[in-house]
């Protein structure tokens, strides 16, 4: 398991490797209350202009309160897909897992399944991870096998200056039902979400 602590916001980074099946991301971090939006991509290179291709875009658009799934083919846009709730809000922190299987991804939000999105191109030509947009992220997590659970804000310190609001939204808080100890929903199977 490889990690990445507070980084910098725009973010491209090598994911180390391809992302086979049964590959995980974990990406923790705190909408800040004038979020306007976010990008989460998973991308075959590592430019952003003009930007490589995209097999996972995963956008988070906090005032219209909607999460798009799309990609990138050759400068093209394929098909969005925006079905779902949205599952982060402004001034709270969020976790956002996602699965590589064999057919498809699987994203999750603090330890909820939220959508599967279908592979649209090879998952072993990703070779970066981009993250872009109004958010602060303190630990993104590359993992093989089914998620061991880590807590949000578990054992990450803050990046250096960052101004977390006062009470329920600092450093250590955890989504609802999770179990602090073991990273999941009381009684449940360490899936991580899934």
């Amino acid at each position: 398991m490889s990690q990445v602590l507070n980084p910098s916001v725009p973010y491209v980074g090598a994911i180390g490797g391809s992302l086979p099946p049964g590959r995980m991301i974990r990406i923790q971090g705190y909408v800040p209350p004038i979020s306007q939006r976010f990008n989460i991509n998973l991308q075959c290179g590592p430019n952003v202009s003009p930007r490589d291709d995209i097999a996972l875009h995963v956008a988070v658009h906090v005032v219209d309160r909607v999460v798009v799934r799309n990609s990138l083919q050759y400068q093209n846009w394929g098909a969005e897909e925006d079905q779902g709730h949205m599952p982060v809000g402004p001034g709270q922190q969020f976790e956002v897992l996602i699965l590589c299987e064999n057919e498809e991804f699987k994203i999750a939000f603090n330890g909820q399944h939220y959508c599967s999105f279908r592979h649209r191109m090879h998952s072993g030509q990703i070779s970066h991870l981009a993250i872009d947009g109004d958010v602060m992220i303190s630990l993104i997590s590359y993992e093989s096998g089914l998620p061991q659970g880590v807590p949000v804000g578990h054992n990450v310190p803050p990046s250096p200056g960052a101004q977390f609001p006062a009470g329920s939204f600092g450093p250590g808080v955890h989504p609802p039902n999770y179990d602090q100890t073991h990273g999941r929903k009381p009684g449940g199977p360490d899936l991580g979400g899934f």
